[in-house]
């Protein structure tokens, strides 16, 4: 009987976790559509966000030969009304390139373009189709990523777990 009653705590803390971070992910903080284009080969990626001179957040992502794009979805509060910075590092290549933003005042969907290109392969063209219209080879992939800040204590830079944010709860 404990052992259900246990079992079943833990299930309530789960679930409440899970609507904590759900919760967080439709805060109103800034939302940045980032496209990356590149001509490397499909790899690991650390992209960066820095804000006055300082990393603010920092998670890892997987790029592809071609257009990959990224949701990022902030807290309220992360990025401050002003100019950002967000770099995009090649893990494999050591290759890094940034772009600015601009976290305005009214609450919309920044788009930001980094281009990442080695300098020893051609960029991806568009292939002719049959029907006369261009097409590419490259893929284009979507992720979303979620800025989540630890229950407890604020930590920009440390990745949380569901087990980590499961026990901030229990503290």
């Amino acid at each position: 009987m404990l052992k259900i009653l246990a079992a079943g705590l833990i299930i309530s803390v789960l679930i409440v976790s899970v609507i904590m971070i759900l919760q967080l992910a439709h805060a109103k903080g800034l939302k940045v559509y980032l496209t990356v284009n590149t001509n490397l080969a499909s790899q690991g990626a650390r992209i960066i966000t820095y804000q006055f001179e300082s990393q603010v957040y920092s998670h890892d992502g997987f790029i592809n030969n071609g257009i990959t794009t990224f949701d990022l979805q902030y807290p309220d509060g992360l990025i401050e009304n002003g100019n950002f910075r967000i770099c995009v590092t090649a893990l494999t290549s050591y290759l890094e390139s940034c772009s600015d933003g601009y976290n305005g005042e009214a609450k919309r969907p920044e788009r930001v373009t980094v281009s990442l290109f080695g300098s020893f392969t051609l960029q991806p063209q568009p292939q002719p189709s049959q029907g006369g219209q261009s097409q590419s080879q490259s893929q284009s992939i979507t992720h979303l990523i979620i800025a989540i800040p630890n229950l407890t204590r604020w930590n920009p830079i440390k990745k949380l777990s569901l087990s980590q944010v499961v026990q901030a709860e229990l503290d």
